[in-house]
């Protein structure tokens, strides 16, 4: 486990939390939906290439294994999700007599990982409506053994660059002639188009590997300190610049080089034993416990927002404002460590450890 970036997980699952609570009606960040999507998406690629892209490439970990074993720690909190969803999205249509058989083969597709295919925010949005990027996530672990065939067989410098460069040119290509109306289903949400940052992880773990493979670059407090403290100055910075500008969607690419610069840096720093300050306090007890439940946080959390939006509206507590944000933060974190505590440790990682036999 690299510590700091755990720890980081906890902190961008936190700033999606701020995207989707309200104040005043206003969203408290909302650049922070698209900060912290791309950040998950580009750690995404960046992690699994760093614990399985040498064991696949090397035929330890066949294809077939590796999807499995993804899908089955995901899976689960998927269903949980769905189910959950079902009292705030099914039973009012029920009750209403509106319920259609277009709900009924939405929640197939949103049941089957499919529903981010489709470009429609009734699609992509249904039911638990952040398990779209579960959606985007599952495409990806597919594609991840041939992409580590592909990218990891061979590092050099060159290929790294090159790589890159084709990159930035695919992804300048997608986003620049699309129309508005497309931006969220496509470019935000769209498989297609956010596997352009799942593969920028990958690449970066070649930079992580060309560089580990050299003398350290530097031996100092000052420096390792530096680098972490830009790159949230600089991530801060893109916040700043794209904020209240519209057309969030489009903005994914800016995030890129501060996102980038923030996970070498991390890991470079505490791979060489040398971490800034802001590592460290990542690396903390209390941050570690946190990226544990980040990722069943993220999937859960939208479901506690709305069920206590619910019930504050017909009690007229925590209904909205600040109460209903802490109750809804405390709420969710507890919900997330229980999934964690009794079903992702004992039930969910022995089923990955069935498969992996």
């Amino acid at each position: 486990m690299i510590k700091s970036i755990n720890g980081l997980r906890a902190a961008f699952a936190l700033i999606i939390f701020l995207d989707h609570s309200y104040l005043n009606g206003k969203s408290i960040f909302l650049e922070g939906g698209n900060l912290s999507v791309t950040f998950f998406f580009i750690i995404s690629g960046f992690l699994l290439a760093y614990s399985y892209g040498e064991r696949i490439v090397s035929g330890e970990v066949t294809s077939d294994k590796f999807f499995l074993k993804r899908i089955a720690k995901v899976y689960p909190l998927h269903v949980i999700g769905f189910v959950l969803s079902l009292p705030l999205i099914i039973a009012p249509k029920i009750y209403c007599n509106t319920l259609s058989l277009n709900d009924l083969y939405w929640g197939g597709q949103n049941l089957m990982l499919l529903h981010s295919w489709v470009p429609n925010n009734e699609v992509f949005l249904s039911y638990n409506a952040v398990s779209w990027f579960l959606s985007d996530i599952a495409f990806f672990y597919f594609l991840f053994p041939l992409l580590a065939i592909a990218l990891l067989k061979r590092t050099t410098p060159q290929r790294v660059i090159i790589s890159f460069l084709v990159l930035l040119f695919v992804e300048a290509f997608l986003i620049l002639p699309m129309p508005s109306e497309y931006a969220q289903s496509l470019v935000y949400i769209n498989p297609m188009f956010r596997l352009v940052d799942f593969v920028l992880g990958i690449l970066l773990f070649q930079v992580f590997k060309l560089l580990s493979s050299k003398p350290a670059l530097y031996r100092s407090g000052i420096i390792a300190n530096m680098l972490e403290v830009v790159s949230v100055v600089l991530i801060v910075i893109v916040s700043v610049l794209v904020h209240d500008k519209g057309k969030l969607f489009y903005y994914s690419i800016l995030f890129w080089i501060p996102i980038s610069l923030m996970i070498l840096s991390f890991v470079y720093n505490e791979k060489t034993g040398q971490k800034g300050f802001i590592g460290r306090f990542m690396s903390t007890p209390l941050l570690q416990k946190l990226g544990e439940i980040s990722f069943s946080f993220y999937l859960l959390h939208w479901l506690v927002i709305h069920y206590l939006t619910k019930i504050g509206e017909e009690t007229g507590y925590y209904g909205e404002g600040l109460p209903l944000v802490l109750v809804s933060l405390i709420l969710s974190l507890l919900v997330a460590y229980c999934y964690n505590r009794f079903m992702e440790k004992k039930l969910v990682n022995k089923l990955e450890n069935r498969i992996l036999r």
